[in-house]
């Protein structure tokens, strides 16, 4: 009896904890599913949003090309209408026929003043700026030119001054030679003269 009664329990208590099991997975399962709904719902309103926004800003480009057609027309009709209003007879569309020429002859003169004064200004300019550098172009090869004066006077001086250096030299060499010359001579033709005068000398 008493293994029975434990057995009892045994199974009870495994019972009890399948059920448990069975209790927590099907907490799970209900939370999976519920946050799978929440996700569901908000994918839903954030398409629905997004549809609205589209069909909105759709709307808004409907209307901006209605809008933009409108005034297309508005303008092409005002201009057909002003077209019409210059080249009738009226005295309206001759007055502004007159004034349109005015203006168009005024802004050609001016141009063609303009264009006039800028080649006559832009030639003189041209020609003080050859003029100028010309001028410079001068005084560069001026002064070039005394340098290169400076630099042939600097070598004719040196020059000079090595020759008469050389012709001093040459007049002293030809001088001591001239006085041996003389002494020899004087020695060969008088060598009496010599020898007291050697004596002398001692």
């Amino acid at each position: 009896r008493r293994e029975g009664k434990e057995r009892k329990k045994r199974e009870k208590g495994r019972r009890e904890r399948r059920e448990e099991e069975r209790r927590r997975e099907g907490e799970k399962e209900r939370r999976e599913r519920e946050e799978k709904g929440r996700k569901e719902r908000k994918e839903r309103r954030e398409g629905v949003k997004e549809e609205r926004r589209e069909g909105k800003k759709e709307r808004r480009e409907g209307e901006k090309r209605r809008r933009g057609g409108r005034r297309e027309g508005e303008k092409e009709r005002r201009e057909v209408r002003r077209e019409e209003e210059g080249r009738g007879g009226g005295e309206k569309g001759r007055r502004r026929r007159e004034g349109e020429e005015k203006e168009r002859r005024r802004e050609g003169e001016e141009k063609e003043e303009g264009r006039r004064r800028g080649g006559k200004e832009g030639r003189r300019r041209e020609g003080e700026e050859e003029e100028e550098g010309e001028k410079e172009e001068g005084e560069k090869e001026e002064e070039e030119g005394e340098k290169e004066r400076r630099k042939k006077e600097r070598r004719r001086r040196e020059r000079r001054g090595k020759e008469g250096e050389k012709e001093e030299e040459g007049r002293r060499e030809g001088e001591k030679e001239g006085e041996g010359e003389g002494e020899k001579e004087e020695r060969r033709q008088n060598p009496s003269l010599f020898k007291v005068s050697l004596i002398e000398n001692v």
